[in-house]
């Protein structure tokens, strides 16, 4: 069953009561809004109602298809930090090679996103949305290219102490 019983809206501005649902008044076109019925269901303590959905910042934004994917790429990446640590440790130190530099450009792709899309950047944005996730993969991005520095740095520095030798 779907739905609930529907009241009929009344415009707050001009008195009409709305015949169709538009969200509009059709006599003066201000925005119509809901009152609570008296006795109706009470959407607070409904177990079923369904949720409220805050308004997240990343739709007042409307990023393309390809940048909305390079942002994704570079949250992954960041999110990924560990795992590439714990490669280059378990499996080989060759894998240095390659860990640094892959970081400390995925940190310039960071940077070049926050230079282009300051809206990635905002402030007090929900915890989760894009901006959100963007923001944090920053800190994960320079773990990842300071981890990565020290141990090709020792990796180099083994080859050369074996070359020396």
């Amino acid at each position: 069953m779907s739905g609930g019983v529907k009241q009929p809206l009344t415009c707050s501005a001009c008195g009409t009561v709305a015949t169709v649902p538009s969200g509009y008044c059709a006599s003066c076109g201000a925005k119509l809004t809901a009152a609570p019925v008296p006795g109706g269901p009470d959407t607070a303590t409904n177990p079923y109602a369904a949720p409220t959905v805050a308004s997240l910042q990343m739709q007042d934004h409307r990023y393309d298809p390809a940048t909305q994917r390079e942002v994704e790429a570079v949250i992954k990446d960041g999110g990924q930090v560990w795992l590439a640590v714990l490669i280059g440790f378990v499996c080989t130190a060759v894998a240095w090679i390659v860990i640094c530099p892959w970081f400390l450009y995925r940190l310039h792709c960071w940077n070049t996103l926050s230079r282009n899309y300051p809206a990635l950047l905002a402030p007090n944005v929900p915890p989760g949305s894009l901006e959100a996730r963007f923001q944090s993969a920053r800190s994960r991005l320079i773990v990842g290219v300071v981890i990565g520095a020290v141990m090709l740095f020792m990796f180099f520095g083994a080859i050369v102490a074996a070359i020396v030798a």
